[in-house]
């Protein structure tokens, strides 16, 4: 009875768990930064782009602990910190956090406004990544968790041990990698790869969306699937499908060991933006789409139609606001 009741207060059994948090924002300048690392154990990481008319960036951190008990729980949220400092041209962030005891767990979900046109380098243990229209090098490796990259316009390098990854953009080139989960790449508005990329998906199948007149060499290999190609003169070796994709080009390896292959062709649709004349004699612009999606030929949507093009800044005021990601409060520029 006695060592019962020692292990009882020593768990704080009979106590509910209490969550206890905290928001802190922290701004920086990026002027001479050409990359930023993201450091973190436990929680959700989102990187977007902004546009911002100063170098800066800006990290919102939720830190959080869960603990038997209020009191256990501020304790332990005093625990988890944040660092931001620099070494070179590379801007760090880290989440400094004990080690997880009993029903004591710590964590922290961070929110990072950045440049677009910064690299991006992200380590994490459990919790979904996210990172949306950065146009340079994007990197993330997580345990546990989804990667979700989107509007992109570089080279992608992501893995994680379980979860699912989408990237999609004009990504120019990756290495992806999903020991459980799927694995789908939708590449647009370019024909071609800047360097050799690959697909693998250790169980889970991977979808690859292109255009119809991508150029590359591929190869495919589905070890517990099937494969579906839409490119006619490919060669078929045992589970590997090889062959040249228009006038050939760098290598672009998909691999699924338990799972299937899906390759999408598509004609991707052209939104031009032509001049109408008002009543009163004013002119406003009106997006005019030209062109279909097509999957496996056959004309089919998926649901992967590429957006319209934002407008050109000097339409802007006649079209309305253009989508663009969240970005930081600045002074409007003065008029000339």
């Amino acid at each position: 009875m006695g060592l019962g009741l020692t292990l009882c207060l020593g768990l704080g059994c009979g106590k509910p768990l209490k969550k206890t948090s905290a928001v802190e924002a922290r701004e920086a300048s990026t002027e001479g930064v050409t990359k930023v690392e993201i450091r973190n154990t436990t929680g959700k990481i989102d990187v977007l782009s902004m546009r911002s008319l100063h170098p800066r960036f800006k990290v919102t951190a939720t830190r959080w602990a869960r603990a038997p008990g209020g009191d256990k729980s501020k304790a332990a949220l005093k625990r988890v910190t944040m660092r931001i400092y620099r070494s070179g041209a590379t801007a760090i962030v880290v989440i400094k956090q004990p080690a997880d005891s009993g029903k004591t767990t710590h964590g922290a979900d961070l929110r990072l406004l950045l440049p677009a046109e910064l690299d991006v380098d992200v380590d994490n243990r459990k919790g979904d990544v996210r990172v949306m229209g950065m146009t340079g090098r994007v990197a993330v490796r997580i345990v546990h968790g989804t990667i979700e990259a989107r509007g992109l316009g570089g080279h992608i390098q992501a893995s994680t041990k379980r979860g699912s990854i989408v990237a999609s953009g004009q990504v120019r080139s990756f290495d992806l990698r999903s020991d459980r989960g799927k694995v789908k790449v939708h590449l647009r508005g370019f024909d071609h790869l800047a360097e050799a990329s690959s697909v693998r998906a250790g169980r889970g199948d991977v979808l690859v969306s292109l255009s119809r007149n991508f150029n590359a060499h591929l190869s495919a290999r589905a070890s517990g699937g099937k494969i579906s190609l839409p490119f006619k003169g490919l060669k078929t070796v045992g589970e590997t499908r090889t062959g040249t994709l228009g006038k050939g080009g760098k290598l672009l390896s998909l691999r699924a060991d338990h799972g299937s292959i899906v390759m999408l062709a598509r004609t991707y649709s052209r939104t031009r933006y032509m001049p109408q004349s008002r009543p009163e004699g004013s002119r406003v612009y009106r997006p005019e789409t030209t062109g279909k999606g097509h999957g496996h030929g056959h004309g089919h949507g998926h649901g992967m139609h590429r957006r319209g093009l934002p407008p050109h800044p000097r339409l802007r005021g006649a079209m309305g606001p253009a989508e663009s990601m969240p970005a930081m409060t600045a002074p409007p520029a003065k008029a000339p």
